[in-house]
């Protein structure tokens, strides 16, 4: 029951950090502002499922909590890159 379990947990840590991470680079590259926002929407929403998924890996008394920990930050992080180059530079002295 236990292999079942963790097995599932491992799926949904899989599939919940793809669709985040491709909603992350979509966000980032896209300059149309309507397929924008429904990446953000997308991505808050992943963002939201990885956490639930890592507090489910946290309580499982397993090792499989580090993969959606570490997907959770990459995501927590990659959320603030502005890779555009167009951006204006702000420089105080």
């Amino acid at each position: 029951m236990w292999i079942q379990y963790e097995s599932l947990l491992f799926g949904a840590t899989l599939l919940t950090l793809s669709t985040g991470l491709a909603c992350m680079i979509g966000m980032a590259l896209c300059r149309n502002p309507k397929r924008q926002a429904h990446c953000h929407h997308l991505f808050y929403l992943a963002l939201v499922a990885l956490g639930l998924v890592t507090l489910l890996a946290v309580g499982s008394d397993s090792g499989i909590w580090m993969g959606p920990g570490t997907g959770l930050s990459a995501m927590t992080v990659g959320a603030t890159l502005d890779l555009r180059a167009d951006r204006a530079v702000r420089q105080e002295f």
